[in-house]
């Protein structure tokens, strides 16, 4: 099945990450890789799907149902206008569903929706807002005996606390989801890979690089080994790996790790092409930062020049792009 979208689903939220630079597009790269993770565990059916929601809504209403069972339509309904990247209708209906599920025994499911909610508000930077669902849906699980989601409810809020440049607390809340993911005997790799990018770039923050560079060498171990891994969480692993090489003065082996972040980026045709171009631009922007500091004036020239040509086809392209969304989900 082909799911597309347009440029607009994901224009603006992207945008507000890509405005912070290249920690800001690390932190969109992860909640996209959760989320692609996130689709993948499902059965995404037929493209009216929805609209067989929507329809099953409207008779559960008419029929006055019960609070759990319009609870759950919504909180389906939430989760599939989500995988659609139709951010405003997902907020609505799992807003409807913690409301309705809010004092009935559906714990988890209102949880889940808490947490849905969560990942949309920080990608609207509705950061107070996300922290405080996170917490509700932590204690949830943690309640249920969950380890699985609450992990996963952690290594939400630290990346919300990564966007707050929060690092000290980002990073206890990344350690808590590996933590809890190194003890599951069958732990999703990919939540474990972006736990330990998150809490690499929270260490970074801090200003330990040696510690980091661990971290992101982890990271990029279980990227590699990963059959399941897609593009997006390699790209996400490299700009770390190269950022805290640098960091560290690494500058070769950073280098080397962003060229590879690039090279990626531009093999992911299906990405909308505001997302690519972006890419593009902050792994030039950071490698032309450092040829300037090591004082290679000659080749930052060059970079910059790619910058500007990247800027300017992104400028004058497509308005109505699309992207396949299952190219996306690992194979």
């Amino acid at each position: 099945m082909r799911i597309e979208l347009t440029n607009s689903h994901l224009y603006g939220t992207f945008t507000s990450f890509s405005s912070a630079g290249l920690a800001g597009m690390i932190c969109f790269l992860l909640l996209l890789s959760g989320l692609m993770m996130r689709l993948a565990a499902q059965t995404l059916v037929q493209d009216g799907q929805i609209r067989v929601l929507q329809n099953s809504l409207r008779v559960a209403t008419e029929q006055h149902a019960s609070p759990e069972q319009l609870g759950g339509l919504w909180h389906v309904l939430g989760v599939r206008y989500q995988a659609a990247f139709d951010y405003d209708n997902a907020e609505d209906a799992f807003n409807r569903a913690i409301h309705l599920l809010r004092d009935t025994a559906f714990k988890a499911e209102s949880a889940d929706s808490l947490h849905g909610v969560a990942e949309i508000y920080v990608m609207k930077s509705r950061l107070k807002e996300a922290r405080s669902n996170l917490t509700r849906a932590l204690e949830v699980f943690e309640e249920l005996g969950d380890r699985r989601n609450a992990a996963s409810v952690r290594g939400t809020l630290a990346v919300g606390l990564l966007r707050e440049h929060k690092f000290r607390e980002a990073e206890t809340e990344a350690s808590a989801a590996v933590a809890v993911l190194e003890s599951l005997a069958n732990p999703d790799l990919t939540e474990l890979e972006n736990a330990y990018t998150a809490r690499a770039r929270a260490v970074a923050g801090q200003g330990h690089p040696e510690a980091a560079l661990r971290d992101a060498a982890r990271a990029r171990a279980l990227a590699t080994g990963d059959p399941a891994a897609n593009s997006i969480d390699d790209v996400g692993t490299l700009l770390v790996q190269g950022e805290i090489q640098m960091q560290a003065g690494l500058e070769l082996e950073g280098q080397r790790s962003m060229a590879e972040a690039l090279r990626l980026a531009r093999s992911m045709t299906d990405l909308p092409r505001a997302i690519s171009a972006a890419l593009e631009r902050l792994i030039l922007e950071q490698e032309a930062f450092s040829l300037r500091r090591a004082h290679r004036n000659q080749e930052a020239k060059v970079v910059e020049d790619q910058m500007k040509h990247v800027e300017s086809a992104a400028r004058s392209g497509c308005n109505g792009c699309t992207v396949n969304v299952t190219s996306l989900l690992p194979k």
